[in-house]
């Protein structure tokens, strides 16, 4: 697969796209061992719990679970709500009045590490994900977001926001210049020129008269990904009371991007809102 690189953004800032895929959640291959008796609460490996991410979703291991001595299955439920995974394990019939162990296995497909904050079983937590403070450490976060990339044809990329005093910086330890990931809608239209909006004599559109093709939302890393045929377009940001753009092609097109036959455009967004 081929990657275009656009670069669509003054200074040092680039310019990217973002796509939140709808999708159900679905438990897979659950699998368990018969009942293990006798496993010691003091033995390191007693009630542990591994957690890995794979192309497919989440990957659960969980050892010595604790079951009833006449359990025959372990059911397993879960919700998925503002990165929180709620995970529900019981062995059942659950009617004995003896304890024994299980390992359980399963697969809970259709989640992206990146949208995971923490993970619970049976109200306790088993995982949780450390957030990076990505402030002007914009090139290490496109590097770091290029690893999500999901398809084969459309555009991909990273939103950003820009604020502060961003003069020629001498102390950056103290500047107010900032650049950080943000999470905002992500709105892509036919190709459109200024006279196809009504919008003030800077970035701010009001009204976009051109079809609306798709939309998306960034994740919390300024993340998007998002299938287009081929077709050139113009790409907008929602800041709720009007459409951000700031960057212009030769005829007057906003924000253009030109999607080509299987392939991936990395198009990099910057709500520049900085003083220079």
């Amino acid at each position: 697969m081929k990657r275009i690189v656009i670069l669509l953004s003054l200074g040092v800032f680039l310019s990217v796209s973002c796509e939140k895929k709808e999708r159900e959640p679905q438990i897979l291959d659950v699998n368990f061992t018969p009942c293990q008796e006798n496993v010691l609460k003091s033995d390191i490996f007693s009630d542990k719990v591994d957690v890995e991410f794979t192309n497919n979703g989440v990957q659960i291991t969980h050892y010595n679970f604790a079951v009833t001595c006449d359990f025959t299955t372990v059911d397993v439920t879960h919700t998925f709500v503002d990165g929180v995974l709620n995970i529900t394990q019981q062995g059942t019939p659950n009617q004995a009045n003896c304890i024994c162990y299980t390992d359980v296995s399963y697969t809970i497909a259709g989640i992206l590490q990146n949208e995971v904050n923490v993970i619970f079983i049976n109200g306790v937590q088993v995982y949780y994900r450390d957030k990076i403070d990505w402030t002007n450490k914009t090139r290490e976060l496109c590097i770091h977001n290029e690893k999500k990339i999901s398809i084969t044809e459309g555009i991909w990329g990273t939103l950003v926001k820009t604020e502060g005093n961003c003069m020629p910086i001498i102390d950056w330890e103290n500047t107010t210049c900032k650049q950080y990931p943000v999470k905002r809608e992500i709105l892509v239209y036919e190709y459109t020129k200024m006279n196809e909006t009504r919008h003030d004599e800077g970035a701010k559109f009001f009204e976009v008269y051109t079809k609306l093709v798709a939309t998306t939302t960034c994740d919390e890393e300024g993340f998007f990904e998002l299938v287009l045929k081929p077709g050139k377009y113009s790409v907008f940001v929602n800041e709720g009371e009007y459409l951000y753009a700031n960057l212009f092609d030769g005829q007057g097109g906003i924000m253009p991007i030109t999607i080509e036959l299987s392939k991936v455009s990395e198009f990099f967004l910057n709500l520049d809102y900085a003083d220079y």
